[in-house]
C-alpha cells in the first residue's frame, strides 16, 4: 500500500474514496453487496464534490481525472468483485449516455438520482429475495448455512420472527476467517435453534440436513456460482445426498463472465492468516523452503448442476437462465 499512500498524501483521491478503500483493505466491509452499497455511496460523495474545470466536459473530464483512477485506487485496495464491476460498467454506461444533457448541473442531478435508484433496486431486490426463500423453510426443517450471508441470516430469522415456523440451523464454518460464529450468534439471539460444526464434519451432518441455503458473490453466464471459498464443497456434498441447494442471489450479480475453475479470477488473502492456523505445526512464517507454500484463496466456483435453484427478485430460477436475464438487462440498458 506504499504507492498508493503516497498517491493519497498528495491529495489525488476524494476523501471519501481513500475512507471506502482503507476499509475495503482492512476487511470491515463483510460481503459483496455491503462493498456494493459502499461504492454507491462513495460515488455519489464524489460527484457531489466534483465540479468541471472550465473549458471541460463534465462527464469525460470526470470519467478520465475522477472515475478511472479512484476505481484503480480501490482495486489496489482491495480487488473489485464482479457485482462491483457491473456496478461501475452500468454507471458508466448511463454517465454517457447523457452526453447531450444541457447543463453540469443537470448530469450531476440525474446521475445521482441514478445512485439512489441502483441503492433502492438492490434494497427492494434482496427484501424480495427473503420473502421467496423464507417461505421455502418449513415445519421440522434442518436449514444448513455456510458461513456469513446477510442476506441468509435474514431470511432465516423472517422465517422464525414472522412466518413462525420451527426448524433448526446448521452452521458450517472454515477458516481463516471462521465468519459462521457471527452467523450462529445472531441465530442464537433471534431464538433459533442453531449447531455449529466445522466443513471437515461436513459429510456427518449433511445426512440430518432437507435444505440448504446459500448466498453468491456473482453467478456467471455458464450457469457457475462464484461464493465464498468452501461453498463448492458444502454444494457438492448436498448434491451427492440430493439435497436441495438454493442460492439467494441478486439479479445485479449476474454477470456474463465465464469461469470453470477458481484459478481464472480470484481474490489473494493475506498468508500470515494461513500461517495463523498452522502454528501447532511449528512452520515459521519466514521459512524460504520451497516445500511450503501458501494459497489463501477468498472464492470458488461451484457448477450450475450442483445448485436446485437460484432465488432471486423475479423469482426462482434454473441457473441455465443468466444469459438470458443478463440479456434482457442489456436490452433495457440500452
Amino acid at each position: 500500500m506504499v504507492f498508493e499512500l503516497r498517491r493519497v498524501v498528495g491529495g489525488q483521491f476524494h476523501p471519501a474514496v481513500v475512507k471506502f478503500g482503507l476499509q475495503m483493505h482492512r476487511g470491515l466491509l463483510r460481503g459483496s453487496t455491503t462493498r456494493v452499497f459502499g461504492l454507491l455511496h462513495t460515488l455519489s460523495q464524489v460527484l457531489r464534490d466534483y465540479e468541471a474545470p472550465a473549458g471541460k466536459e463534465l462527464i469525460r473530464d470526470f470519467d478520465a481525472t475522477v472515475l478511472k483512477p479512484s476505481l484503480e485506487f480501490l482495486h489496489r485496495c482491495r480487488p473489485l468483485s464482479l457485482s462491483m464491476r457491473n456496478t461501475v460498467e452500468v454507471f458508466r454506461q448511463t454517465l454517457f449516455g447523457m452526453e447531450n444533457t444541457q447543463g453540469d448541473n443537470e448530469v450531476k442531478l440525474k446521475m445521482l438520482e441514478h445512485i439512489a435508484d441502483s441503492t433502492e433496486f438492490i434494497r427492494l431486490a434482496r427484501e424480495q429475495i427473503k420473502l421467496t426463500a423464507a417461505a421455502r423453510i418449513v415445519d421440522e426443517d434442518v436449514v444448513l448455512i455456510y458461513g456469513y450471508c446477510a442476506l441468509v441470516t435474514s431470511i432465516v430469522k423472517y422465517a422464525k420472527e414472522h412466518l413462525k415456523k420451527e426448524f433448526k440451523v446448521i452452521v458450517v464454518d472454515t477458516g481463516p476467517d471462521f465468519e459462521g460464529k457471527l452467523s450462529l450468534e445472531e441465530l442464537c439471539c433471534a431464538g433459533i435453534q442453531a449447531c455449529y460444526t466445522y466443513i471437515t464434519a461436513l459429510n456427518v451432518v449433511m445426512s440430518k440436513v432437507n435444505k440448504v441455503i446459500l448466498g453468491a458473490d456473482a453467478i456467471l453466464a455458464n450457469g457457475a456460482v462464484k461464493g465464498p471459498i468452501g461453498a463448492s464443497q458444502v454444494a457438492m456434498v448436498a448434491n451427492s445426498r440430493n439435497v436441495p441447494v438454493l442460492v439467494c442471489c441478486e439479479t445485479f450479480k449476474f454477470t456474463e463472465t465465464v469461469q470453470t475453475d477458481s484459478f481464472h479470477f480470484n481474490e489473494l488473502g493475506p498468508e500470515s492468516e494461513l500461517l495463523n492456523l498452522t502454528e501447532n505445526l511449528n512452520l515459521n512464517p519466514g521459512s524460504t523452503s520451497a516445500q511450503i507454500k501458501t494459497l489463501n484463496l477468498k472464492y470458488d466456483v461451484m457448477p450450475g448442476d450442483f445448485v436446485s435453484a437460484l432465488v432471486t427478485e423475479i423469482g426462482m430460477l434454473p441457473c441455465s437462465s443468466v444469459p438470458v436475464v443478463t440479456r434482457e438487462h442489456f436490452l433495457r440498458r440500452a
